[in-house]
């Protein structure tokens, strides 16, 4: 009589550990010796200002723009056009590690352009870190390209306890070839915890759990962030501004202390005219954020609060 193997989540957590990433890369790699070529017509190489090493940046003044009165004249006249939100709402089960002390590893947000303003700092701890992701695709289309193939396939996302649609399923990795006007892009778009689960939240019983394979990609591609980052030390009043389709980014884990609470205000921007092509299946989720805003719904929160659905699908 045959027996039906009953797949299992494999043991890998919201955060990577690097011993365990060895040992189920050396295990895979084993049982598969031969290096497959690139998947598709996947890219073996990016190249440009995009794929770059924290190595590459030794001083500030690479990074930051120091505002002038005109520029911030500008800012307050632009503020204008944000309609101040100044209560707090109860956070409930945190279930996303942003609004947590914890470390929060190597992702990306929905959206092109990631806008974090500091308005206050934490005690101790909390440096932000920043990778190219297209470094990234570099080394593993070099090393591994297997795991490129893996990481361009359907994966399971977490509907977090959602009825109506318990998960959702697209690739991690996209790719746009150039056209006119248009350059070819790779794009990587994850967080970890919507395959492992965080805190008060785990992964939901009953959808698939990842494959090794998968989990391997995902150590992967943190690990080789890490590897590639740049650490940057924010202070009060620094406005951060990364490109969200080209960039991984990570929190170091945090203490505060009266006087010293961490308070960062996050905007999730896009520039139709200027904006990378949407890959297909992450339409739907870039709708929810930018179709048909009004005016009224842009909103400029001077309090924390997190944000309806955080930790939910």
């Amino acid at each position: 009589m045959s027996q039906t193997q009953t797949q299992t989540q494999p043991d890998i957590s919201y955060h990577p550990d690097f011993q365990k990433y060895q040992l189920r890369s050396d295990k895979i790699k084993a049982l598969n010796p031969s290096i497959e070529k690139l998947h598709g017509s996947f890219p073996s190489q990016m190249k440009g200002e995009l794929v770059w090493e924290g190595k590459d940046y030794t001083d500030e003044k690479q990074w930051t723009l120091v505002l002038t009165e005109d520029h911030l004249a500008e800012i307050d006249d632009a503020l204008k056009a944000f309609k101040d939100l100044s209560q707090t709402a109860v956070a409930g089960n945190i279930g996303a590690p942003a609004y947590s002390t914890d470390k929060q590893v190597f992702h990306t947000d929905a959206g092109d352009i990631v806008s974090l303003f500091s308005l206050n700092v934490t005690a101790k701890g909390g440096e932000s870190k920043l990778a190219s992701s297209w470094r990234v695709y570099n080394e593993v289309a070099k090393t591994r390209p297997d795991i490129i193939k893996t990481l361009s396939e359907d994966w399971v996302f977490d509907g977090y306890g959602n009825p109506e649609k318990p998960y959702t399923t697209k690739p991690l990795l996209y790719h746009t070839p150039a056209k006119v006007g248009s350059p070819e892009r790779v794009i990587t778009q994850y967080a970890l915890r919507d395959f492992t689960g965080f805190l008060n939240i785990p992964r939901t019983p009953g959808i698939s759990p990842i494959t090794e394979a998968q989990a391997e990609a995902l150590d992967a591609l943190h690990f080789l962030a890490e590897k590639f980052s740049l650490t940057l030390d924010f202070q009060k009043g620094d406005v951060q501004y990364l490109n969200n389709l080209s960039i991984f980014h990570a929190r170091d884990e945090f203490t505060d202390e009266p006087g010293k609470e961490r308070h960062w205000l996050r905007l999730w921007l896009r520039d139709p005219e200027l904006a990378w092509e949407t890959p297909e299946q992450l339409k739907p989720r870039w709708d929810e954020l930018y179709k048909d805003v009004t005016e009224e719904e842009q909103v400029f929160p001077l309090e924390p609060r997190i944000r309806r659905g955080a930790g939910k699908a």
